[in-house]
């Protein structure tokens, strides 16, 4: 059995990373040649979010049982990994998490293992010049980077060359296509971590222009984060909380999509967001900025969604209220939402990192 590495920051979170990384786990593990690991760096047994699968090729580890500053024990860190992956003799390591730690192992044990790095974001985000040097130090000694879009792909390769070590993959999809939204509910839908990235100040400035236009309409919020607190004072500084509800996190968040009529996304930057990907596999219109990266490859304009020159939040205010007021248009939008199955297909994407995986 090929013995993998699947290395996360904390298992217990419950967002498209970990998501994805449990998937994928989950559909490599009905594949008997694989012994697999999920190593998680912080968090609890018995607290994850995302299940995985009880089958006897998977084991999940915790490395430490409480947080510790990364950056200021970041020598500790990279020898207990280290010492983690020697011990078990992984074979291939899979990360989007700690990429520069990972190289830096790579590079002191160069052909003791394979290390498959993945881009989550994309390669404008976070903008500094310390994340292009750590981007260039770690394309040196990792094997593959695995990024998310088509757009991401070119910008990676244009940026930092490399071209044979960049191979595109789109997260997998379990949804199928013939799953139909209400789009006479009259509520909008955002999911997604509460954080700056996701660019809920620029919701609340577009929520402001629309709330008094359409007062039978409302907009919730799924997700929780670090900025919940600072969200829920700036709705009620508005005047916004008969408009906006703030719903928390929700296991069952595949079942929520069909109850409403708009999907919207308001992100300063993506890697290929799974939220609108369920969003058009439930056949919602959508509307999104224009951000890196993702929403270009599932919005077609005009035709089942709005994209949003970033940042215009008048434009996309005054697009959002298109919507409200045309049925119609929703309806148009929602019929136009047709995947292309392969893809986005969950056993070609696995196809894909089997394929990258065995090389």
């Amino acid at each position: 059995m090929k013995k993998l590495c699947f290395i996360v920051y904390n298992f217990n979170h419950s967002g498209g990373m970990e998501k994805v990384n449990s998937i994928l786990v989950n559909e490599l593990a009905t594949h008997q040649e694989y012994d697999i690991t999920l190593l998680s760096l912080f968090g609890d047994i018995g607290n994850e979010f995302f299940k995985l699968s009880d089958k006897s090729n998977i084991n999940i580890k915790y490395l430490f049982n409480k947080s510790i500053n990364v950056r200021m024990h970041a020598k500790y860190i990279i020898d207990t990994i280290e010492k983690e992956i020697l011990s078990n003799h992984y074979q291939v390591v899979i990360s989007g998490d700690l990429r520069t730690y990972l190289a830096k192992i790579k590079k002191k044990n160069q052909d003791k293992f394979k290390l498959i790095l993945w881009e989550h974001f994309n390669c404008t985000q976070p903008f500094s010049l310390l994340s292009d040097l750590g981007r260039r130090y770690y394309l040196k000694y990792v094997d593959s980077l695995v990024v998310l879009t088509k757009r991401d792909q070119s910008n990676y390769v244009r940026k930092f060359g490399c071209k044979s070590k960049i191979i595109q993959i789109y997260n997998p999809l379990l949804i199928t296509n013939d799953v139909y939204s209400d789009i006479q509910q009259k509520r909008i839908l955002t999911i997604g971590r509460i954080e700056y990235q996701k660019g809920y100040d620029k919701l609340i400035n577009i929520a402001k222009v629309i709330a008094g236009k359409c007062k039978d309409w409302s907009w919730d919020i799924y997700g929780d984060g670090l900025e919940i607190e600072k969200l829920k004072e700036r709705i009620a500084k508005e005047g916004l909380n008969n408009f906006i509800h703030l719903k928390g996190k929700s296991k069952a968040i595949d079942e929520i999509y069909s109850n409403y009529s708009i999907f919207a996304l308001t992100s300063r930057y993506e890697g290929m967001p799974l939220v609108l990907l369920e969003a058009y596999a439930h056949h919602l219109p959508m509307i999104s900025f224009d951000c890196d990266c993702g929403p270009s490859e599932i919005i077609r304009d005009c035709e089942n969604g709005f994209l949003i020159p970033c940042y215009d939040e008048c434009g996309y205010a005054i697009k959002l209220l298109e919507l409200i007021k045309d049925e119609k248009l929703r309806i148009d939008f929602s019929n136009n939402s047709n995947l292309s199955v392969r893809e986005f297909d969950l056993d070609y994407i696995l196809n894909q990192w089997m394929e990258l995986i065995n090389a």
